[in-house]
């Protein structure tokens, strides 16, 4: 058992400390993570993260370090809490693949999924607002409302594309029309703050907050809807 352990530890990425669902080898002979090493790299990181030393980014593929990781796991030889995580982070990325390929079958769900993921940097994936903006704006040209709430908000702030309110009001406008309660809640404050360019107008952010109940898209949140709720109230 003592030496299981032992290799258990000489498999855990030195970066995250935790075996690794995607092991390189780096130039420092040891396994990482790749997402990890990658990410180490990026940061003008030439240096082993274990030694210190100089090292170059490349990277090579430890197909037969994974392929030892998944039979120790699954005979039971290693346990713990590193191997809960390690099943967990394996349930996710087979969660992403499987949305992916649905995504690319232009399955809505699985685009807003993914979005919503490279969005958040959640289920193991890197947050990435190009990444998102390319899976929102597909979305959004299938004509989901959400989604194109979503990429109102990315124009509106410049997240993985050029800066654009003229159009990010554009959006908002159509997505509404088409039942978002999240287009009518941005609307909404978007006229009572006199953002995106829109003038401040206390008629029209009543009009746009009370449209909000009567939306068939229920993609507002509970704290957007008690935060106009309040505000009609108060009015």
């Amino acid at each position: 058992r003592r030496a299981l352990d032992k290799l258990a530890d000489e498999l855990v990425c030195p970066i995250t400390q935790e075996l690794p669902i995607d092991p390189v080898m780096a130039e420092d002979g040891r396994v990482y993570e790749r997402t990890a090493i990658e990410s180490w790299f990026n940061r003008d990181q030439a240096k082993s993260p274990v030694t210190n030393e100089p090292i170059g980014t490349k990277l090579v593929a430890t197909v037969q370090t994974r392929n030892n990781i998944e039979e120790m796991v699954r005979s039971g030889a290693l346990t713990g809490s590193k191997v809960d995580a390690w099943n967990q982070r394996l349930k996710n990325e087979q969660a992403v693949a499987s949305a992916r390929q649905k995504a690319e079958n232009g399955e809505l769900s699985a685009v807003r999924d993914l979005s919503i993921w490279y969005v958040t940097g959640s289920m193991g994936l890197t947050r990435d607002f190009a990444q998102a903006f390319a899976w929102i704006k597909r979305g959004a040209d299938l004509g989901c409302p959400t989604l194109m709430t979503m990429l109102s908000m990315q124009y509106s702030t410049g997240a993985g594309v050029a800066q654009n309110t003229s159009y990010a009001t554009l959006l908002l406008g159509r997505a509404a029309e088409l039942g978002s309660q999240q287009a009518c809640f941005q609307l909404g404050r978007c006229f009572r703050d006199a953002l995106l360019g829109l003038p401040k107008d206390e008629e029209q952010a009543k009009r746009y907050f009370s449209m909000i109940s009567s939306r068939s898209v229920e993609d507002c949140s509970t704290e957007d809807r008690a935060e106009a709720t309040e505000w009609l109230h108060d009015r």
